[in-house]
């Protein structure tokens, strides 16, 4: 992750950050998981403000994944900040795939 943010920062706009390993690294991934980090007040990102800020490694091709559900739950703007206030149980559940709370 620390070498694709030095390449690139991976803010991808609408307040959230996406890091994730480079290529070579992907091989050295045993199982697929997320970081995720809320700061409701906003952190610098590469000179942008962020308030969400995951971490994916995907086992494979899994990332995809990971990817999609991530998608859809952040689909819209406001689900930002509707995050910020969310506790870690909520933001296990919505980013598992199990349900996005309402």
């Amino acid at each position: 992750m620390l070498q694709r943010e030095l390449t690139f920062s991976t803010n991808i706009g609408n307040g959230i950050a996406l890091p994730h390993g480079v290529e070579a690294a992907k091989k050295s991934v045993k199982r697929s998981g997320i970081a995720v980090m809320v700061f409701p007040e906003g952190t610098d990102w590469g000179g942008e403000m962020v308030k969400l800020v995951i971490g994916i490694a995907g086992a494979g091709e899994e990332h995809l994944e990971i990817l999609s559900i991530i998608a859809e739950c952040l689909a819209d703007p406001a689900d930002v900040e509707r995050i910020t206030g969310c506790s870690a149980e909520e933001i296990l559940t919505m980013f598992t795939g199990k349900r996005c709370p309402q």
